[in-house]
């Protein structure tokens, strides 16, 4: 298979590579997909897609985009942009949303980016992505691993200490 780039934007990870559409979005568990930048742009719209379950009273639900630094499994993370409190997302099975960020931001390429996506509150939704078979199965062994998360969180913090997320990497595009 062999993987696209987009012309405008990009994605976590290639579209060819969802396996899965039950990704639970864990209230206060903030879900990181990281990637590195293949081009610099300007960036003021993230998209993410719902899987096969839809949230219900949730108090927060938002998207963002960090930048991640550090090595050897610990993970340094600066907010860069990220979407007003949207109670609208995820409220629909299997569908594209894309959202606004409060401020655009200049990405640059070979840069290491995470894009998140935080729900609090309520019945959790279930997103797209892609659930590896175990930590063996190759994106927990990257450095930086292909996904990260926070736990206990109530909004998104300006800057943290992220811990090496498990086999579930939600799929999500950075647009201009």
């Amino acid at each position: 298979m062999t993987d696209r780039i987009l012309a405008v934007g990009e994605e976590t990870f290639p579209a060819p590579h969802i396996n899965a559409n039950s990704i639970t979005a864990t209230s206060g568990i903030m879900r990181v997909s990281c990637f590195t930048a293949r081009k610099s742009e300007k960036i003021g719209q993230l998209r993410v897609v719902s899987g096969g379950a839809v949230q219900s009273g949730a108090t927060l639900i938002r998207l963002g985009v960090y930048m991640i630094s550090g090595a050897a499994g610990t993970y340094t993370a600066h907010l860069v942009a990220n979407t007003e409190n949207d109670l609208t997302i995820f409220t629909a099975t299997s569908t594209e949303y894309t959202r606004t960020l409060t401020a655009p931001f200049w990405k640059s390429a070979g840069q290491i980016y995470g894009l998140a996506v935080l729900v609090v509150g309520g019945t959790a939704p279930t997103l797209l992505g892609v659930q590896s078979q175990s930590a063996a199965g190759g994106s927990m062994l990257l450095d930086p691993p292909a996904s990260l998360l926070e736990t206990g969180l109530t909004d998104m913090p300006n800057n943290m200490t992220l811990n090496r997320g498990n086999a579930s990497i939600p799929y999500g595009v950075i647009l201009p």
